[in-house]
């Protein structure tokens, strides 16, 4: 489907001009880091040879779309004290994200996770049980960051890998919330993590305690039990969230607050690999919100962020720039 995005000149260098004047809002993202192993070759993991390394993690993938969006972005976390957490320190600090809320623990690893390819389709494998961020608590939040923060970034995997994690997450948005910070919230709902029930329950709470909100269009229909995105967008409103991005996969996204209804059509890619799409989704969306922009105008951004992270393989790799999004929503309208 061809995108519908307007042509916004000159919007880059107005986008430069804030940010030399005025220090941008921070943005603090919580969650699970996790590295990526990314089959080169179709087959099941016991007949492939080559994997692309990468990083992956909803909030981590959430942050660098959110940095090179144009945002000002810190994580919060914990890691294992091994290589793999080195290589996310790297990259991190690589991606002008804060690292200075990031704990290391030295009884537990970093998770991963593999991606095995066929047709149609991407299975993933986890390990991640016992993981150091599965330890988060909420006794090692650094309350005066979050306190100060912009927006807090949660999403429904960081509750659904450990009732510890789940507290934390909780705690932080309770504390966020307290503060007047804005909390921008991604269901994220994993079947392998937890019950359905549960998670429906952690999830609506949450839902209710977040200004941003990020459900997908199937999340709607396990959690709610509805297929029209409408209703689905009013139900959200209803649980009491401000701004409601339906993410509606291959058909763009679906935005309301109380008085707006705004469909955003996805822009046209020959898509290599969505991984990750959803998160560069919301980490696009949550930078464009900061500066104070209009809803339209965050929605296209954040569905082109997504379509074009769609490109290439892994989660990070393919996250666009600024730049490149700016050239598309430009080019696509001309």
């Amino acid at each position: 489907m061809k995108s519908t995005a307007k042509k916004y000149p000159n919007s880059h260098k107005v986008l430069t001009s804030n940010m030399e004047q005025h220090a941008q809002p921070y943005i603090l993202a919580l969650g699970e880091p996790l590295m990526e192993l990314s089959a080169l070759e179709q087959g099941c993991l016991s007949s492939v040879n080559q994997f692309l390394t990468g990083f992956g993690g909803d909030a981590s993938n959430f942050a660098v779309a959110a940095g090179r969006s144009g945002g000002n972005v810190g994580m919060l976390t914990t890691l294992g004290d091994d290589q793999f957490g080195d290589a996310f320190m790297t990259m991190w600090q690589r991606e002008g994200v804060d690292t200075s809320h990031v704990r290391r623990d030295p009884q537990a690893p970093t998770g991963l996770y593999l991606i095995a390819r066929a047709p149609g389709r991407h299975d993933f494998t986890y390990y991640r049980r016992g993981s150091a961020a599965s330890r988060m608590a909420p006794d090692n939040l650094p309350e005066e960051a979050i306190r100060k923060a912009g927006l807090l970034h949660v999403t429904g995997v960081t509750q659904g890998i450990s009732s510890g994690a789940c507290d934390t997450a909780f705690q932080a948005m309770r504390m966020a919330r307290e503060a007047g910070v804005t909390i921008s919230y991604d269901p994220n709902f994993r079947p392998a993590l937890w019950p359905l029930s549960r998670a429906r329950a952690i999830i609506h709470e949450s839902i209710a305690l977040a200004d941003l909100v990020f459900p997908s269009m199937e999340e709607a229909s396990l959690m709610l039990g509805v297929t029209d995105p409408e209703l689905a967008l009013q139900q959200y409103l209803d649980m009491g969230s401000a701004v409601v991005v339906l993410k509606l996969g291959p058909g763009g996204a679906l935005i309301g607050n109380g008085e707006n209804r705004i469909h955003i059509d996805p822009i046209e890619v020959e898509a290599v690999d969505a991984s990750g799409a959803g998160d560069t989704l919301a980490g696009a969306f949550a930078a464009a919100y900061l500066e104070g922009r209009p809803l339209e105008w965050c929605g296209r951004f954040a569905v082109a962020a997504a379509g074009l992270s769609t490109l290439g393989l892994g989660c990070v790799g393919p996250i666009p720039d600024r730049e490149t999004i700016y050239g598309h929503m430009q080019g696509s309208s001309e």
